[in-house]
């Protein structure tokens, strides 16, 4: 058959999911139950705003997967786009000064 399109994967019948990739479901989803886990753990110990920041770490690491994984990298306007949003984060838990609390 021809090439297939938008109409052919809403046509076709239902096609069951191999092994392997109900093997590397599992991974990806025992993965992040772990993380999302170890990140509730850690705003448990640690203050939020010391966590967060962290939180921004996400970004770079993503492109790096998607680079070693698929070989796609991403083009300067998002390396600048994730160097902003990093940034804003570190200003964001930055300590500054409180003001005083009204009793």
């Amino acid at each position: 058959s021809g090439a297939e399109g938008p109409a052919d994967f809403i046509l076709r019948g239902p096609v069951w999911p191999t092994g392997s990739f109900l093997g590397w479901t599992f991974v990806q989803a025992a993965g992040s139950l772990l993380g999302v886990g170890l990140v509730i753990k850690a705003y448990q110990m640690a203050e939020a705003t010391t966590v967060s920041v962290f939180e921004y770490a996400i970004l770079p690491i993503s492109a790096g997967w998607t680079w070693l994984l698929w070989g796609e990298t991403l083009d300067w306007t998002a390396w600048i786009g994730i160097a902003l949003i990093t940034l804003a984060g570190v200003i964001i838990a930055r300590p500054g000064r409180r003001s005083p609390v009204a009793a």
